[in-house]
Protein backbone atom coordinates (compact mmCIF):
# COMPACT_ATOMS: atom_id res chain seq x y z
CA UNK A 1 0.00 0.00 0.00
CA UNK A 2 2.56 2.39 1.16
CA UNK A 3 4.92 1.76 -1.91
CA UNK A 4 2.01 2.29 -4.66
CA UNK A 5 -0.62 3.79 -2.39
CA UNK A 6 -3.37 1.59 -4.45
CA UNK A 7 -4.41 -1.68 -4.23
CA UNK A 8 -7.87 -3.99 -4.52
CA UNK A 9 -9.88 -6.13 -1.90
CA UNK A 10 -11.70 -9.30 -3.73
CA UNK A 11 -13.85 -11.46 -1.81
CA UNK A 12 -15.00 -14.59 -3.26
CA UNK A 13 -16.62 -17.85 -2.60
CA UNK A 14 -15.85 -21.44 -4.18
CA UNK A 15 -18.03 -22.92 -6.71
CA UNK A 16 -20.95 -25.34 -4.81
CA UNK A 17 -22.48 -28.11 -5.02
CA UNK A 18 -26.36 -28.78 -5.78
CA UNK A 19 -26.47 -30.17 -2.54
CA UNK A 20 -25.46 -27.12 -0.94
CA UNK A 21 -22.50 -26.39 2.03
CA UNK A 22 -22.63 -27.74 5.46
CA UNK A 23 -21.06 -25.86 8.38
CA UNK A 24 -19.19 -28.79 9.29
CA UNK A 25 -17.60 -28.23 5.37
CA UNK A 26 -16.93 -24.61 6.40
CA UNK A 27 -15.40 -25.65 9.57
CA UNK A 28 -13.41 -28.21 8.20
CA UNK A 29 -12.09 -25.53 5.43
CA UNK A 30 -13.38 -27.27 2.11
CA UNK A 31 -15.74 -24.33 1.30
CA UNK A 32 -14.76 -21.03 2.37
CA UNK A 33 -14.72 -17.36 1.65
CA UNK A 34 -11.75 -15.95 0.51
CA UNK A 35 -10.57 -12.41 0.53
CA UNK A 36 -7.96 -11.45 -2.38
CA UNK A 37 -5.76 -8.60 -2.60
CA UNK A 38 -5.03 -6.88 -5.53
CA UNK A 39 -1.87 -5.17 -7.27
CA UNK A 40 -3.51 -1.76 -9.05
CA UNK A 41 -2.39 -2.65 -12.09
CA UNK A 42 -4.34 -5.77 -12.01
CA UNK A 43 -7.70 -3.68 -11.80
CA UNK A 44 -7.72 -2.86 -15.60
CA UNK A 45 -11.12 -1.29 -15.72
CA UNK A 46 -14.43 -0.38 -13.79
CA UNK A 47 -17.23 1.62 -13.75
CA UNK A 48 -19.70 3.34 -11.15
CA UNK A 49 -23.21 3.80 -11.24
CA UNK A 50 -25.28 6.26 -8.59
CA UNK A 51 -28.09 4.69 -6.55
CA UNK A 52 -30.00 7.16 -5.19
CA UNK A 53 -27.35 9.17 -2.80
CA UNK A 54 -25.10 6.32 -2.78
CA UNK A 55 -22.24 5.48 -5.87
CA UNK A 56 -21.21 2.18 -6.30
CA UNK A 57 -19.09 0.01 -8.70
CA UNK A 58 -21.24 -1.96 -11.55
CA UNK A 59 -18.45 -2.94 -12.66
CA UNK A 60 -14.82 -4.25 -12.34
CA UNK A 61 -12.17 -5.86 -14.54
CA UNK A 62 -9.33 -7.90 -13.58
CA UNK A 63 -6.24 -9.25 -15.24
CA UNK A 64 -5.23 -12.50 -14.01
CA UNK A 65 -2.83 -15.13 -15.34
CA UNK A 66 -3.16 -18.93 -15.37
CA UNK A 67 -0.15 -20.96 -16.15
CA UNK A 68 -0.04 -23.91 -18.39
CA UNK A 69 2.03 -27.07 -18.20
CA UNK A 70 3.50 -30.13 -20.82
CA UNK A 71 6.00 -32.58 -19.75
CA UNK A 72 9.00 -29.62 -19.72
CA UNK A 73 7.64 -26.66 -20.03
CA UNK A 74 5.67 -24.26 -18.54
CA UNK A 75 3.56 -21.55 -20.42
CA UNK A 76 0.99 -18.96 -18.93
CA UNK A 77 -1.70 -16.97 -20.83
CA UNK A 78 -4.14 -13.95 -19.67
CA UNK A 79 -7.20 -14.26 -18.15
CA UNK A 80 -9.83 -11.73 -17.30
CA UNK A 81 -12.36 -12.30 -14.70
CA UNK A 82 -15.10 -9.60 -14.96
CA UNK A 83 -17.34 -8.51 -11.59
CA UNK A 84 -20.23 -6.64 -13.18
CA UNK A 85 -23.69 -6.28 -12.28
CA UNK A 86 -26.41 -7.38 -14.77
CA UNK A 87 -29.46 -5.76 -16.06
CA UNK A 88 -31.41 -7.17 -13.19
CA UNK A 89 -29.34 -5.64 -10.74
CA UNK A 90 -27.75 -7.92 -9.16
CA UNK A 91 -24.09 -9.18 -8.94
CA UNK A 92 -22.61 -11.55 -11.68
CA UNK A 93 -19.34 -12.87 -12.89
CA UNK A 94 -17.54 -14.00 -16.28
CA UNK A 95 -14.25 -15.38 -16.70
CA UNK A 96 -13.08 -14.69 -19.92
CA UNK A 97 -10.01 -16.95 -21.26
CA UNK A 98 -6.93 -15.81 -23.68
CA UNK A 99 -5.53 -19.63 -23.89
CA UNK A 100 -5.60 -20.02 -27.45
CA UNK A 101 -5.01 -16.90 -28.37
CA UNK A 102 -8.23 -15.50 -28.74
CA UNK A 103 -10.94 -14.07 -26.26
CA UNK A 104 -13.30 -16.63 -24.80
CA UNK A 105 -16.25 -16.57 -22.08
CA UNK A 106 -15.60 -19.66 -20.13
CA UNK A 107 -17.96 -19.60 -17.57
CA UNK A 108 -20.70 -17.26 -15.78
CA UNK A 109 -21.42 -17.39 -12.57
CA UNK A 110 -24.43 -15.91 -10.15
CA UNK A 111 -22.86 -15.60 -6.91
CA UNK A 112 -25.44 -16.31 -3.65
CA UNK A 113 -24.44 -15.57 -0.35
CA UNK A 114 -24.97 -18.40 2.20
CA UNK A 115 -29.18 -18.21 2.41
CA UNK A 116 -28.97 -18.30 -1.28
CA UNK A 117 -29.58 -14.67 -2.15
CA UNK A 118 -28.02 -12.98 -4.84
CA UNK A 119 -25.94 -9.43 -4.23
CA UNK A 120 -27.04 -6.10 -4.94
CA UNK A 121 -23.34 -4.93 -4.87
CA UNK A 122 -19.69 -6.17 -6.00
CA UNK A 123 -17.75 -7.38 -3.50
CA UNK A 124 -14.88 -5.37 -3.90
CA UNK A 125 -13.34 -2.59 -2.65
CA UNK A 126 -10.85 -0.32 -3.25
CA UNK A 127 -7.67 1.00 -0.92
CA UNK A 128 -6.25 4.09 -1.31
CA UNK A 129 -3.95 6.61 -0.01
CA UNK A 130 -6.43 9.15 0.42
CA UNK A 131 -9.84 7.70 0.52
CA UNK A 132 -10.99 4.23 -0.63
CA UNK A 133 -13.06 5.68 -3.63
CA UNK A 134 -12.55 4.87 -7.51
CA UNK A 135 -10.08 7.89 -8.22
CA UNK A 136 -6.48 7.12 -7.90
CA UNK A 137 -4.37 9.07 -5.61
CA UNK A 138 -1.11 10.46 -5.69
CA UNK A 139 1.74 7.95 -4.59
CA UNK A 140 2.78 9.00 -1.21
CA UNK A 141 6.40 7.37 -2.16
CA UNK A 142 6.65 9.60 -5.71
CA UNK A 143 8.31 12.67 -3.81
CA UNK A 144 11.53 10.46 -2.37
CA UNK A 145 11.35 8.38 -5.77
CA UNK A 146 12.19 11.73 -7.45
CA UNK A 147 14.58 13.03 -4.91
CA UNK A 148 16.48 9.53 -5.15
CA UNK A 149 16.59 9.62 -8.60
CA UNK A 150 18.14 13.01 -8.09
CA UNK A 151 20.51 11.06 -5.54
CA UNK A 152 21.49 8.36 -7.79
CA UNK A 153 22.63 10.95 -10.75
CA UNK A 154 24.51 12.34 -8.32
CA UNK A 155 26.08 9.11 -6.96
CA UNK A 156 27.37 8.54 -10.69
CA UNK A 157 28.46 11.55 -11.29
CA UNK A 158 30.86 11.23 -8.21
CA UNK A 159 31.86 7.80 -9.02
CA UNK A 160 33.08 8.98 -12.20
CA UNK A 161 34.59 11.99 -10.41
CA UNK A 162 36.41 9.50 -7.38
CA UNK A 163 37.84 7.50 -10.20
CA UNK A 164 39.09 10.28 -12.86
CA UNK A 165 40.90 12.07 -9.80
CA UNK A 166 41.50 8.43 -8.60
CA UNK A 167 43.77 7.84 -11.74
CA UNK A 168 47.16 9.67 -10.46
CA UNK A 169 49.51 10.76 -13.55
CA UNK A 170 53.09 10.51 -13.08
CA UNK A 171 54.97 13.16 -14.71
CA UNK A 172 58.60 14.01 -15.07
CA UNK A 173 60.08 17.31 -15.55
CA UNK A 174 64.14 18.01 -16.86
CA UNK A 175 63.49 14.48 -19.24
CA UNK A 176 65.99 14.26 -22.56
CA UNK A 177 65.93 11.95 -25.57
CA UNK A 178 68.30 9.95 -24.39
CA UNK A 179 66.94 8.97 -20.85
CA UNK A 180 63.70 8.31 -22.44
CA UNK A 181 64.88 5.81 -25.01
CA UNK A 182 67.26 4.45 -21.89
CA UNK A 183 64.08 3.84 -20.44
CA UNK A 184 62.52 2.26 -23.11
CA UNK A 185 65.54 0.14 -23.53
CA UNK A 186 65.84 -0.77 -19.44
CA UNK A 187 62.02 -1.44 -19.88
CA UNK A 188 61.60 0.98 -16.62
CA UNK A 189 58.14 1.90 -15.28
CA UNK A 190 56.23 3.27 -12.42
CA UNK A 191 54.80 1.12 -9.83
CA UNK A 192 56.10 -2.68 -8.18
CA UNK A 193 58.64 -0.65 -6.13
CA UNK A 194 60.80 -0.52 -8.92
CA UNK A 195 63.16 2.87 -8.92
CA UNK A 196 62.76 4.92 -11.71
CA UNK A 197 65.64 7.12 -12.21
CA UNK A 198 65.88 10.84 -13.46
CA UNK A 199 68.33 12.70 -15.12
CA UNK A 200 69.93 15.40 -13.18
CA UNK A 201 68.21 18.47 -12.40
CA UNK A 202 65.05 16.98 -13.42
CA UNK A 203 62.24 15.88 -11.03
CA UNK A 204 59.44 12.89 -10.44
CA UNK A 205 55.89 13.37 -9.24
CA UNK A 206 52.20 12.36 -9.45
CA UNK A 207 49.44 14.66 -10.30
CA UNK A 208 46.10 14.28 -8.61
CA UNK A 209 42.70 16.42 -9.87
CA UNK A 210 41.06 17.78 -6.80
CA UNK A 211 37.70 16.25 -6.04
CA UNK A 212 34.46 17.07 -6.74
CA UNK A 213 32.34 18.82 -3.51
CA UNK A 214 29.58 20.29 -5.51
CA UNK A 215 28.75 16.46 -6.12
CA UNK A 216 29.03 15.29 -2.97
CA UNK A 217 27.64 18.26 -1.20
CA UNK A 218 24.60 17.44 -3.79
CA UNK A 219 24.15 14.36 -2.51
CA UNK A 220 24.09 14.98 1.32
CA UNK A 221 21.73 17.95 0.55
CA UNK A 222 19.60 14.71 -0.90
CA UNK A 223 19.86 12.33 1.78
CA UNK A 224 18.27 15.29 3.76
CA UNK A 225 16.05 15.75 1.92
CA UNK A 226 15.32 12.24 2.05
CA UNK A 227 14.61 11.78 5.62
CA UNK A 228 12.51 14.83 5.98
CA UNK A 229 10.25 13.53 3.32
CA UNK A 230 10.02 10.15 5.17
CA UNK A 231 9.78 11.81 8.49
CA UNK A 232 6.63 13.59 6.63
CA UNK A 233 5.16 10.80 6.48
CA UNK A 234 4.48 10.36 10.32
CA UNK A 235 3.23 14.12 11.16
CA UNK A 236 -0.25 14.90 11.36
CA UNK A 237 -1.03 16.26 7.69
CA UNK A 238 -3.63 18.52 6.09
CA UNK A 239 -6.54 15.33 5.42
CA UNK A 240 -8.88 14.59 7.68
CA UNK A 241 -11.37 11.49 7.87
CA UNK A 242 -14.65 12.50 9.25
CA UNK A 243 -17.18 10.11 10.90
CA UNK A 244 -18.99 9.91 7.49
CA UNK A 245 -16.09 7.99 6.25
CA UNK A 246 -15.83 5.37 8.75
CA UNK A 247 -18.88 5.19 11.28
CA UNK A 248 -17.57 5.66 15.15
CA UNK A 249 -14.28 7.88 14.49
CA UNK A 250 -14.81 11.68 14.83
CA UNK A 251 -13.13 14.10 12.63
CA UNK A 252 -9.38 14.33 12.97
CA UNK A 253 -5.66 15.08 11.46
CA UNK A 254 -4.02 12.13 10.30
CA UNK A 255 -0.63 11.77 9.33
CA UNK A 256 -0.14 9.84 6.21
CA UNK A 257 0.59 6.64 7.67
CA UNK A 258 -1.72 6.98 9.82
CA UNK A 259 -4.53 7.61 7.11
CA UNK A 260 -3.40 4.90 5.01
CA UNK A 261 -3.89 2.24 8.11
CA UNK A 262 -7.91 3.89 8.28
CA UNK A 263 -8.06 3.19 4.67
CA UNK A 264 -6.47 -0.52 4.73
CA UNK A 265 -8.88 -0.88 8.20
CA UNK A 266 -11.60 -0.13 6.45
CA UNK A 267 -11.46 -2.10 3.43
CA UNK A 268 -10.85 -4.75 5.19
CA UNK A 269 -13.74 -4.72 7.52
CA UNK A 270 -15.75 -4.30 4.90
CA UNK A 271 -14.08 -7.12 3.29
CA UNK A 272 -14.59 -9.19 6.51
CA UNK A 273 -17.84 -8.87 6.31
CA UNK A 274 -18.80 -9.65 2.75
CA UNK A 275 -16.67 -13.12 3.89
CA UNK A 276 -18.98 -13.35 6.94
CA UNK A 277 -22.12 -12.94 4.73
CA UNK A 278 -20.79 -15.77 2.43
CA UNK A 279 -20.21 -17.94 5.68
CA UNK A 280 -23.30 -17.92 6.94
CA UNK A 281 -23.38 -14.63 8.96
CA UNK A 282 -26.24 -12.04 8.80
CA UNK A 283 -26.66 -8.61 8.61
CA UNK A 284 -27.15 -7.02 13.09
CA UNK A 285 -24.81 -6.80 15.48
CA UNK A 286 -22.97 -9.91 14.91
CA UNK A 287 -22.08 -8.77 11.45
CA UNK A 288 -20.65 -4.80 13.25
CA UNK A 289 -19.30 -6.82 15.23
CA UNK A 290 -16.81 -7.83 12.70
CA UNK A 291 -14.21 -5.57 11.77
CA UNK A 292 -9.97 -5.13 11.61
CA UNK A 293 -7.91 -2.13 12.87
CA UNK A 294 -4.31 -1.57 12.56
CA UNK A 295 -2.35 0.59 14.61
CA UNK A 296 -2.04 4.49 13.88
CA UNK A 297 -0.39 5.94 16.49
CA UNK A 298 2.94 6.41 14.69
CA UNK A 299 4.26 8.95 17.75
CA UNK A 300 7.87 10.44 17.13
CA UNK A 301 9.60 10.42 20.33
CA UNK A 302 10.96 14.01 20.29
CA UNK A 303 11.14 15.18 24.03
CA UNK A 304 14.56 16.26 25.02
CA UNK A 305 16.31 14.71 28.11
CA UNK A 306 15.73 18.63 30.06
CA UNK A 307 11.93 18.24 29.29
CA UNK A 308 11.78 14.56 30.20
CA UNK A 309 13.60 15.61 33.75
CA UNK A 310 11.10 18.10 34.19
CA UNK A 311 7.78 16.17 33.55
CA UNK A 312 9.28 13.61 35.71
CA UNK A 313 10.22 16.35 38.93
CA UNK A 314 6.40 17.62 38.39
CA UNK A 315 5.16 14.04 39.11
CA UNK A 316 7.04 13.29 41.85
CA UNK A 317 6.43 16.85 43.49
CA UNK A 318 2.84 16.55 42.80
CA UNK A 319 1.96 19.22 40.35
CA UNK A 320 1.81 16.88 37.17
CA UNK A 321 -1.04 14.45 37.83
CA UNK A 322 -0.14 10.67 36.74
CA UNK A 323 -2.82 10.58 33.99
CA UNK A 324 -1.06 13.60 32.53
CA UNK A 325 2.64 11.83 33.33
CA UNK A 326 1.37 8.66 31.63
CA UNK A 327 -0.30 10.08 28.34
CA UNK A 328 3.11 12.38 28.01
CA UNK A 329 5.39 9.41 29.04
CA UNK A 330 3.11 7.54 25.76
CA UNK A 331 3.12 10.28 23.49
CA UNK A 332 7.12 10.71 23.12
CA UNK A 333 7.44 7.10 23.00
CA UNK A 334 8.53 6.27 26.47
CA UNK A 335 5.76 3.97 27.70
CA UNK A 336 3.94 1.07 25.98
CA UNK A 337 0.72 2.35 24.64
CA UNK A 338 -0.74 -1.09 24.78
CA UNK A 339 -0.50 -0.61 29.05
CA UNK A 340 -3.34 1.37 30.81
CA UNK A 341 -2.79 4.33 33.23
CA UNK A 342 -4.03 1.82 35.95
CA UNK A 343 -1.11 -0.65 35.46
CA UNK A 344 1.18 1.61 35.47
CA UNK A 345 -0.12 3.76 38.73
CA UNK A 346 -0.02 0.03 40.33
CA UNK A 347 4.16 -0.28 39.23
CA UNK A 348 4.88 3.08 40.19
CA UNK A 349 3.24 2.50 43.23
CA UNK A 350 4.79 -1.02 43.90
CA UNK A 351 7.99 0.37 43.39
CA UNK A 352 8.31 -1.66 40.78
CA UNK A 353 9.05 1.09 37.70
CA UNK A 354 12.28 3.42 38.59
CA UNK A 355 11.05 7.06 37.52
CA UNK A 356 14.83 8.53 37.08
CA UNK A 357 16.33 8.63 33.77
CA UNK A 358 19.97 7.69 33.47
CA UNK A 359 21.71 10.68 32.20
CA UNK A 360 18.36 12.08 31.20
CA UNK A 361 18.15 8.82 28.21
CA UNK A 362 17.01 5.75 29.45
CA UNK A 363 13.75 4.19 29.53
CA UNK A 364 11.40 4.73 32.59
Amino acid sequence: MIRKSRAGLYVSFPPTPESGVSQQDMIEGRFVATIHRLEPEQVINWRTTTVGARTKLSLVVIRETKEKTDRYAVDTYETIRELYIDEQGFYAERFWSNENGAWQVLSTTEPTDAEGNRWSEIPFIFVGAENNDTSVDRPVMLPIVEVNIGHYRNSADWEDSVWYSGQPQPYMIGMTQDHVEMMQELGMYVGSRNILGVPEGGSFGFATPPPNPIVREAMSDKVEMMLALGARLLQPGSTAKTATEVAGIREAQHSVLSLIAANASEAYTQALQWAARYMGVAPGPEMEDIAYAINQDYNVADASPQELQAMMAGFVQGSIPISDYVRYMKRVGHFDNERSEEDYGDLLDSGQMALAFDDGQGEA
